[in-house]
């Protein structure tokens, strides 16, 4: 997954929010976290809100990847990180060390690219997720050659089945933060789905664009992982570098 934000410098009308999550989850179709209290202040009622849940706490059949702005001190980090959770937990990240805070400032008003790969690797799910940044064409930080954040990981509250995917958010009772999502781009490959070998889920193999754009985003993998999509791909059979993609390979498409 590719996924490309902004969000605005804070100023008298936009002066921060708790930040933003990319949830995967299979509560239902329309799900978000904690909404019983419909805004209000805790306690009422019995009712509970909390931002700093940005939204996927209580979705307890879920996977998620917080953007955090502002962490508590029950969060792995007082400073500002992205970390990864399962079953709706927004304090402990699952496994412990799925987290970071070593990124750049995200209220900035600068375009924030982050790649995320999930593999399947003989020893089990490999998370890598790589960062850069920039404004207005300029490159401000980051690499896309080596990850932020790398950790094995699996999702023990999803089943092996379709889940939904989407972005949850929240402000505080006192904040607000604007947060433009500017591009997406989604790929997946999975053994025995769509006939034999590995096409993707989203297109079923057959759409040039999305299938192109994956390719492309394997050159930008680090070479030095093993038994990643670059190790399989990059030197073997169908090199990347110079060349038209497989899917381009009409055989492939059925």
């Amino acid at each position: 997954m590719k996924v490309v934000f902004r969000m605005r410098t804070p100023d008298t009308t936009n002066n921060g929010g708790e930040g933003f999550a990319i949830v995967f989850q299979q509560d239902r179709p329309l799900a978000v976290g904690d909404l019983r209290s419909k805004g209000e202040r805790p306690p009422v009622n019995g009712k509970t809100y909390f931002p700093e849940g940005v939204g996927f706490n209580e979705l307890r059949k879920s996977w998620a990847i917080k953007f955090d702005m502002n962490p508590k001190t029950t969060d792995p980090s007082r400073n500002a990180h992205i970390s990864v959770h399962s079953g709706g937990d927004w304090i402990n990240p699952l496994p412990v060390r799925a987290f970071t805070d070593a990124i750049p400032v995200m209220n900035n008003n600068h375009n924030h690219t982050v790649k995320i790969y999930y593999d399947i690797e003989p020893t089990g799910g490999m998370l890598r997720i790589y960062w850069h940044s920039d404004h207005h064409h300029r490159h401000t930080w980051g690499t896309n050659t080596r990850p932020v954040l790398e950790v094995p990981v699996t999702m023990p509250h999803l089943d092996k089945r379709p889940a939904w995917f989407g972005f949850t958010s929240a402000s505080g009772f006192d904040k607000v933060q604007t947060v433009d999502i500017v591009a997406l781009t989604y790929h997946e490959t999975r053994l025995g789905i769509n006939g034999p070998g590995t096409k993707c889920v989203v297109c079923g193999g057959i759409n040039p664009r999305c299938c192109l754009h994956w390719e492309m985003m394997r050159e930008e993998k680090d070479t030095n992982k093993p038994n990643t999509f670059n190790y399989e791909y990059v030197g073997q059979d169908w090199p990347a570098q110079n060349e038209n993609p497989r899917i381009w390979d009409k055989e492939e498409w059925y």
